[in-house]
């Protein structure tokens, strides 16, 4: 006869109970859980003891079962993140950190955040670059401010050292390597006219040069000596106003055109403020040329910070860019090719107080001089309105019509 598991006296057990993945035996006042207990049938012990049995084996194949689905999962995981490439190898870690958090997402059903990580996986298999920070991993397609602390974790645990961007923004403005190569970033001189953008960069600890670029708003070169080598990135800076507005003119078609046919490998179009998405992926999907978006001036010059600590770390020698262009061939092939537009655009940028927002909405709306003549005999009075709203004065606006000879 079966006893009870609790008694000091030796009650009879009537019921069968689970314990610890245990089967006990119980009688009535010492019962476990009556909803899973069972009242005993067994002629024998030798029974019981079988049924336990059992009981046993059960648990340990569902508990096995459970162990080769979770290990089946994780292969094909393993799998899932060999098979997906970043185009930089360097990248690989940050790869399969936004798979875990895409799989995690997925499984949550928190489907917006899955497809934001989708399109972050997207952007990284045509990322060039190594992502040196978490900060410059927010450039990818989808990601943001509000995913910077699942960045850096995934850093953390890919144990990827990253400095400080405060600390290197401390650094001194010029940067040499091996006591020959420098690196520097080159400022068309357009941009700094009514701006503090140049200011901002120095402050930033990166090494500025003013010219005239042929091609671009900032492009990076490396210098030793009488030797200059055009670095593997041209960007091309606009304000969100002046996107939308340039969209409708042959103005940006004709920069994107000769931004295309410059030999780096990186061309970006750096949109600064809220933009036209439309616009956006007009210009990525139809022409190839990679939009940054960014939300203001501050985070502009993060974004070109991180190319320049790049570019020093990596170029040592010059030996290194026997395959970039010189600067002089640069401007040249580049100068060579000026189009009505372009030549019309350096017109207008010659006259005092012409700042470039006020010179990218004029050229927006009158694009060649001939557009600008045109509009003038249909009706002055619309081509002084559309003056006053680029922000040109009467002043600025007399010197413009006495050059081309127009009486008002």
């Amino acid at each position: 006869m079966l006893k009870c598991f609790r008694c000091e006296c030796k009650n009879h057990a009537v019921y069968e109970c689970l314990k610890e993945d245990f089967i006990v035996y119980a009688c009535n006042s010492h019962v476990i859980d009556e909803s899973s207990s069972l009242p005993i049938e067994y002629n024998s012990m030798f029974e019981a003891q079988l049924s336990s049995y059992r009981l046993m084996i059960e648990k340990k194949k569902q508990l096995l079962a459970l162990i080769r689905s979770s290990v089946s999962k994780l292969e094909k995981s393993n799998k899932l993140m060999a098979g997906v490439k970043p185009a930089n190898p360097s990248n690989q870690f940050l790869m399969n950190g936004l798979i875990r958090l895409r799989s995690a997402a997925g499984q949550s059903q928190n489907r917006n955040q899955a497809h934001i990580y989708k399109l972050s996986i997207r952007a990284l298999q045509k990322y060039p670059l190594p992502v040196i920070h978490p900060e410059q991993a927010m450039d990818l397609q989808g990601l943001g401010p509000s995913s910077l602390k699942s960045l850096h974790k995934i850093f953390r645990d890919a144990g990827v050292f990253y400095k400080n961007l405060k600390k290197e923004n401390e650094s001194k403005p010029e940067k040499k390597l091996d006591n020959e190569v420098r690196i520097k970033l080159l400022v068309d001189q357009r941009e700094t006219r009514g701006s503090e953008v140049v200011s901002l960069l120095e402050k930033a600890g990166i090494c500025v040069g003013i010219k005239t670029l042929a091609l671009g708003d900032f492009v990076f070169v490396a210098e030793s000596g009488d030797k200059c080598f055009v670095l593997d990135l041209i960007v091309e800076r606009k304000s969100a106003s002046d996107l939308n507005s340039s969209h409708f003119s042959n103005h940006l078609r004709d920069q994107i055109r000769r931004l295309k046919t410059a030999k780096a490998q990186m061309k970006v179009l750096l949109v600064e403020g809220k933009s036209n998405f439309s616009i956006i992926s007009e210009v990525w999907l139809r022409h190839g040329i990679r939009i940054v978006n960014v939300a203001s001036q501050g985070k502009m010059i993060e974004y070109l910070k991180q190319f320049f600590d790049y570019f020093s770390s990596q170029v040592t020698s010059l030996d290194q860019l026997s395959e970039n262009e010189n600067f002089e061939d640069f401007q040249k092939r580049h100068l060579g090719g000026e189009t009505v537009g372009q030549i019309f655009f350096r017109q207008i940028l010659e006259f005092p107080g012409m700042t470039s927002k006020k010179l990218n909405l004029f050229i927006s709306l009158y694009p060649t001089m001939i557009d600008f003549l045109q509009g003038f005999q249909e009706s002055k009075a619309l081509v002084h309105q559309n003056l006053a709203w680029c922000g040109i004065g009467s002043q600025l606006e007399s010197a413009i019509f006495d050059f081309f000879g127009m009486k008002r």
